[in-house]
């Protein structure tokens, strides 16, 4: 795998290394105690089963005033905002997978509610609190970059009219959706775009943010995304129909 941020590859390590930093961030967001250790698996690990046995009721009741002060905050930031947005972007090389199973297996990670989905999603990012589908709409629950606080956002899957970003008509697969707060306050969107290369796969991660916000948070949501979509892409090949 291949992952390219701002025309650079970025190693792995780079990415184990900021993953073991915000399983830190995130144990502390939730009060948890981590395991006496240096070692990322297990860290990430315990952070996970700790994730995993929470209800959401019970996420809520934890996190509930950061994620409500965030909403207050990326409400200012998307009212204040001009455009253009910023845009977080990444690019992943994989062998192994068409992009035509991978969009189809996304899509069914995405939208189809089980516990070895919700699995998945948690962990492929420390910063991941909650993934979880109404009809077309995903909610997640999130720390973006470096952002103190994390937020709750709903993706409508499938709505453009709010993207910036154009399609790339030599991607033939798309995953677009607008991005809002609980009470439909637009705050970006994404619209990340897929093809098959002689080896594999390409894909190209944007997020779009308000434009207020910090270069530093979009440089380190990149690392994020990088992440993220290394495991889920990684889990697709696994177990691609």
């Amino acid at each position: 795998m291949k992952i390219i941020i701002n025309q650079k590859e970025v190693s792995q390590e780079r990415i184990e290394q900021w993953r073991k930093k915000r399983i830190h961030k995130a144990a502390k967001i939730l009060n948890l105690q981590l395991p006496n250790t240096d070692n990322t698996e297990i860290l990430d690990q315990a952070l996970l089963e700790a994730k995993m046995k929470l209800t959401y009721e019970e996420l809520i009741q934890q996190i509930g005033t950061k994620i409500k002060w965030s909403q207050y905050l990326m409400k200012w930031a998307a009212k204040w905002s001009k455009k253009p947005r910023k845009r977080a972007v990444v690019t992943i090389f994989a062998s192994g997978l068409t992009a035509a199973s991978f969009s189809k297996r996304l899509e069914k990670l995405m939208l189809e509610k089980s516990n070895v989905h919700k699995r998945v999603n948690l962990a492929a990012c420390p910063d991941h609190y909650a993934l979880q589908p109404h009809g077309g709409i995903l909610e997640v629950i999130e720390t973006a970059g470096n952002s103190p606080l994390p937020t709750q956002f709903f993706l409508n899957l499938g709505g453009e009219d709010e993207i910036e970003e154009p399609r790339d008509a030599s991607y033939p697969f798309q995953t677009v959706g607008a991005a809002s707060l609980a009470d439909g306050c637009n705050i970006g969107g994404i619209r990340h775009q897929f093809r098959d290369t002689e080896k594999g796969l390409e894909v190209r991660f944007c997020v779009e943010f308000p434009s207020l916000c910090p270069d530093s948070l979009i440089k380190e949501h990149q690392l994020h995304l990088a992440a993220e979509w290394s495991r889920w892409i990684t889990w697709c090949k696994e177990h691609k129909e």
